[in-house]
């Protein structure tokens, strides 16, 4: 019976494990594009400063 109701609950277990992967990935896609924006806002900013003479 244990072995039985541990088959039935390994979809489930799966899905859900898809499902956590999916949203981490999408977290962690907006968390290095928000990365990459300050980086960039960063540089443009450095670079302003240097053209107009620090």
């Amino acid at each position: 019976m244990h072995v039985a109701k541990s088959c039935c609950n390994k979809p489930a277990q799966l899905f859900l494990l898809a499902v956590c992967a999916q949203e981490f990935a999408q977290q962690w896609v907006t968390v290095r594009g928000a990365q990459r924006a300050e980086s960039e806002s960063i540089r443009l900013h450095q670079q302003a400063r240097t053209l107009l003479g620090g």
